[in-house]
């Protein structure tokens, strides 16, 4: 996901994805979206939504019963800075 994003995590001077996702009732991913940064939709991205959607949560619960829900989660890239152009 981190890869996926780096050019736009660069230009956006952050390391931070958000990621608002829907979330069964086994816990499991069912859809998603990008929050930020702006203009990154990672749902385009066949690997990044690969490796998001086979992201597990434990179920929320509602009067101990298991309920979808939609959550917001932040993640930390650690992407390389970008190399200063050596062109002349």
């Amino acid at each position: 996901m981190c890869d996926a994003a780096a050019a736009k995590l660069n230009e956006s001077h952050t390391r931070q994805i958000v990621l608002i996702i829907i979330v069964d009732t086994h816990g499991r991913v069912e859809s998603f979206s990008t929050a930020a940064p702006k203009g990154l939709k990672l749902e385009k991205d066949k690997a990044a939504s690969a490796e998001i959607e086979a992201m597990h949560f434990g179920p929320a619960l509602k009067d101990g019963k298991p309920v979808k829900v939609m959550i917001q989660v932040p993640f930390e890239c650690s992407v390389p800075a970008q190399k200063p152009s050596t062109a002349k």
